[in-house]
């Protein structure tokens, strides 16, 4: 497998965590004695990926300091600096688009825990499409109200997004994509404010861009979202 660059979204406040993030990001809040990024840097190390490229915005100093620390002699490290935070997910993901060099690259979320062998898997299938998501049959402890709902035909990906009343898979926040979505996240970039990778995701689909899911029904995955989650995920 060539080379592939790993992009993780880490601008957000974590506003429904804030008795946590009132001093530092979502990503450093720790669960069982470990924070949330050590889950996701740990199982990328067992990957062998070498480089990783951070979104950062909310308290950034300190998680950048941190993975520095930890992490500045095991990886090859990029920060982007997010200012417009509110804009969401997608502006983040925009925001990294001059930093990726390889033509695939590997997409997570700060505050998604999963199995390391989904890496390993989606990665493993890069090759099928423009976008490749891991998508799952089962919420597992996951808030039916909060998670991204799916929309499959098979396995091409039909609609994505948090208020779909059709779907039937969800969307477990891990992506590999083709840089070609880069020129679909600069558009949507000048026309609207705000925007998630949900949006670009549809858009791609729009464009009848190659949008496949990738299915890890068999494995775990958590989205990290309010102190109820963490008291779940450390039973």
């Amino acid at each position: 497998m060539r080379e592939i660059d790993t992009v993780i979204l880490a601008a957000g406040k974590g506003s429904r965590m804030k008795d946590y993030t009132y001093t530092i990001p979502k990503c450093l809040v720790p669960i069982n004695g470990k924070p949330i990024i050590d889950y996701i840097l740990q199982n990328l190390l067992e990957l062998g990926i070498k480089r990783v490229i951070f979104v950062v915005g909310y308290k950034k100093d300190k998680l950048i300091s941190y993975i520095k620390e930890n992490y500045g002699d095991k990886f090859e490290l990029e920060f982007v600096i997010n200012d417009n935070i509110d804009r969401e997910n997608g502006y983040s993901l925009y925001c990294a688009r001059d930093c990726v060099k390889t033509d695939k690259f590997l997409l997570l979320m700060s505050d998604h825990i999963v199995d390391g062998e989904i890496y390993n898997g989606i990665r493993d299938v890069a090759w099928k499409g423009d976008i490749i998501l891991a998508t799952s049959e089962y919420l597992y402890y996951n808030d039916m109200d909060d998670v991204t709902r799916v929309l499959l035909d098979d396995d091409k990906i039909l609609h994505i997004g948090k208020k779909i009343s059709e779907y039937n898979a969800y969307d477990t926040g891990v992506f590999v994509m083709s840089k070609k979505v880069f020129d679909v996240a600069s558009d949507l970039e000048k026309q609207k404010y705000k925007f998630g990778v949900s949006d670009i995701v549809n858009e791609c689909i729009k464009r009848k861009m190659a949008v496949f899911a990738y299915d890890i029904s068999n494995y775990f995955w958590a989205d990290i979202d309010t102190p109820q989650d963490i008291g779940i995920f450390s039973e």
